[in-house]
């Protein structure tokens, strides 16, 4: 006696009681509700065996029931099993002698799969969480370090790359770097060769994450959590480190629940299609990669997620590095976006890095299955594999792209031509870690004290010729700095809304003052000192010889002073801030010591001292505001 099972998805009625579909197989139902018949046809050589009985074992997640039913005139026998009343897999045998057809069917809630999607989606929540977490105590036990480098940037490539690397290790988003690439660029602080090694060593270094997860170590994920909740919630570094070790947990932790929840909607045929197309559809597979890329903004989160599933094997490897490719295309696109708003510069690195990575990405993708068997040799894992493929993308890239930087430059400076224009500061939202945002406004801090020295070299020259167009240049200058310092504080003031650390609040704070302070100076500049050089180009008259050399050092002394600050400024290095603090009393007593200098010319009776008495002191005490703003800028940079 042989039993055999029809499998067919759709069959002709042969009855007027069952004109649906009866294969019954690999059913999902929902609890409580109708099951559909299950038919299998007995033969007895080759010959339907009929009106014969059949018994029927029903395995439920809780008991085992039997039932037996006939066959039909064609030798069918249909079993409509009663309606699930538990969640679970359901597994139904025909059996006759040592004959038997084997039926699963799986009983779900009605909002199982609601819930399976919302624990994919929380898991993916939770993990771009953690990834913060575990970016803000890295930032604040290496902050300083991070910046200082973003500060120096090189023009070494190799420096840069370095540079590149770390920095992104740091911030765990290779995107934020992109974007304040564009915006270092575009602001002139950064040169395009500089720009594009840094941008080849973000890519390695965004891969520090997806590096991290693939160890799959889940049990021990809520200890770990535990751990860096009780390590946050102390001060000083133990709670940078608290920070970090939450982060790390919480990836863990996510990656988890994503796996879980991939697991329970594999059994939708629907789910299992679309990961199949995923696996083996490439520009389909691509596609959606560099969509959720684009809209996550995170190519560690997108291939970290293509992890989980490589944990429940819903995805091969080959599925896996089409996720990988396309996450490296929306990473660079998320630059583009931003250049947009941009000037010329920011355009030339955004595009430049979208091209490094396109191309990257046509090599492997034309040499995929070579690109594979090596991916393959790297670990027996597959969830290692999927990282490592990650790696191994942007190491590839950098191989062959850092040699051809200059000529990148070249290329990229000539297509994208450089004009006259305003460059304006980027939302700092866009930045998705307050740190850079930061470092963005400080570099437009010091762009705008650059300005300042410049306007305050050129005092000398008009104190000399009292030339009417150099005046109007300061001016101008002048009204750049304005712009400017506006410009500065409507970022400040957005950047309010990003979730900041208490040294970070500071930090905001300080730079507000300084912008301040350095509009106080352009304003003595341009408003009170190049009034009085106008007196004495309407009046026609001059300084005594010894009056102008007075001015003219203590000019020289306030130079000196700005300098300092300046420096320090730079990497609010607090030893120098102190030395032009300190500045402050030696400058007063220069102050007094010109003031008695003057009077004793008056007392001489010399008639240029005389006709410029009121603006010769004017101009000395407007050299010592200045000094005074200077020491203020000093001040706030030992306070910080």
């Amino acid at each position: 006696m042989t039993l055999l099972l029809i499998a067919i998805d759709i069959i002709k009625p042969y009855d007027n009681i069952y004109k649906i579909d009866l294969s019954g197989d690999n059913q999902i139902v929902f609890t409580n509700e109708s099951v559909k018949p299950l038919r299998v046809q007995i033969l007895e050589n080759n010959e339907p065996l009929r009106n014969y009985e059949i018994n029927i074992f029903l395995i439920t997640p809780n008991n085992v029931e039997r039932y037996k039913v006939r066959t039909d005139s064609l030798g069918y026998a249909i079993f409509i099993p009663p309606k699930p009343k538990f969640e679970g897999l359901y597994r139904i045998i025909f059996y006759k002698d040592e004959s038997f057809s084997h039926f699963t069917y799986n009983a779900i809630d009605r909002f199982y799969i609601l819930f399976s999607i919302l624990e994919m989606i929380g898991g993916f929540v939770i993990f771009l969480y953690g990834m913060e977490k575990l970016n803000r105590g890295i930032n604040a036990l290496a902050g300083a370090t991070i910046k200082g480098f973003l500060k120096k940037f090189s023009e070494n490539r190799i420096f840069s790359f370095l540079i590149g690397i770390v920095s992104t290790i740091a911030i765990q988003s290779s995107t934020a770097i992109n974007v304040m690439l564009v915006s270092f660029v575009d602001s002139g602080l950064l040169s395009l060769k500089s720009a594009l090694s840094i941008a080849l060593g973000a890519g390695i270094g965004s891969t520090f994450t997806t590096q991290l997860i693939s160890f799959g170590i889940f049990e021990i994920s809520p200890f770990i959590i535990a751990v860096g909740y009780i390590l946050k919630r102390m001060e000083g570094r133990i709670r940078a480190y608290g920070n970090a070790i939450f982060g790390i947990g919480l990836l863990f932790f996510s990656i988890k629940i994503m796996s879980s929840s991939a697991y329970s909607l594999n059994v939708f045929p629907q789910f299992r299609s679309f990961f199949e197309s995923v696996n083996s559809n490439p520009l389909f597979g691509i596609l959606i990669s560099i969509i959720f890329t684009s809209l996550v903004h995170s190519s560690a989160a997108v291939v970290g997620l293509a992890i989980s599933l490589g944990f429940q094997n819903i995805i091969d490897l080959r599925g896996g590095i089409y996720i990988i490719l396309g996450a490296n295309i929306g990473t660079s696109i998320t630059a583009i976006l931003a250049s947009l708003k941009t000037g010329v510069s920011g355009k030339q690195i955004a595009f430049a890095n979208f091209i490094y990575k396109f191309l990257t990405f046509l090599i492997i993708f034309i040499f995929i299955n070579d690109f594979i068997e090596v991916v393959e040799k790297t670990d027996n894992s597959l969830t290692r594999q999927i990282a490592n493929a990650h790696t191994l993308f942007n190491i590839i890239g950098a191989i062959i792209f850092l040699p051809f930087v200059n000529f990148a430059q070249f290329i990229f400076k000539n297509l994208f031509k450089e004009k006259i224009e305003t460059r304006i500061l980027p939302d700092p939202s866009i930045f998705e870690n307050s740190s850079i945002a930061i470092v963005v406004a400080h570099r437009k801090v010091i762009e705008m004290s650059n300005i300042i020295e410049s306007m305050l070299d050129k005092i000398p020259e008009i104190l000399i010729t009292k030339s009417t167009s150099l005046i109007n240049k300061v001016e101008l200058m002048d009204k750049k700095v304005d712009k400017i310092r506006d410009e500065i504080v409507l970022y400040l003031i957005k950047l309010q809304k990003i979730e900041m650390t208490e040294e970070e609040s500071k930090k905001v704070k300080i730079i507000s003052s300084i912008i301040d302070e350095f509009e106080a100076i352009g304003d003595v500049i341009s408003k009170n000192i190049t009034r009085n050089v106008y007196k004495l180009y309407n009046e026609g008259i001059n300084f005594s010889k010894e009056g102008l050399e007075d001015l003219l050092e203590f000019h020289k002394e306030i130079m000196i002073s700005f300098q300092i600050m300046n420096i320090a400024l730079l990497d609010f290095d607090k030893a120098k801030a102190k030395e032009g603090f300190e500045r402050r009393f030696y400058v007063n007593n220069l102050l007094d010591k010109f003031h008695q200098k003057h009077f004793e010319r008056l007392k001489a009776l010399i008639q240029e001292t005389f006709l410029t008495s009121s603006i010769h002191v004017e101009l000395l005490n407007n050299f010592e505001r200045i000094n005074y703003h200077i020491s203020e800028i000093c001040k706030e940079i030992m306070s910080e």
